[in-house]
């Protein structure tokens, strides 16, 4: 490293983590923090999303972060977005997905 060149260090307040094979409306994460993607294994035969809510209850267009299509395609959704109140996903009827977060 040349002399006077800077570090930087980028600060990664959460350890990224993985849910497998999410099939039905589930609250990931209690609290704060940052949804990275849905990776899309299985197709579903209706329409989900991923929410910023407390509860699988809680679950509204008001606080729908993204939409998991009706039919998606297998492959992965780029979510990244910060969520405040919890982190709930619903794949969808039929659907089978696997979330990343912080």
């Amino acid at each position: 490293m040349a002399v006077g060149t800077p570090i930087v260090t980028i600060a990664q307040p959460f350890a990224r983590q993985t849910t497998l094979n999410v099939t039905a409306k589930t609250l990931i994460k209690a609290g704060p923090g940052y949804v990275e993607a849905v990776i899309v294994n299985t197709t579903n035969s209706a329409a989900g999303g991923v929410y910023d809510s407390a509860t699988t209850g809680g679950t509204a267009a008001a606080n729908q972060i993204a939409p998991i299509a009706n039919a998606v395609a297998v492959g992965q959704i780029k979510v990244q977005a910060y969520f405040k109140s919890g982190l709930v996903v619903d794949p969808g009827t039929g659907g089978k997905v696997v979330v990343t977060f912080q």
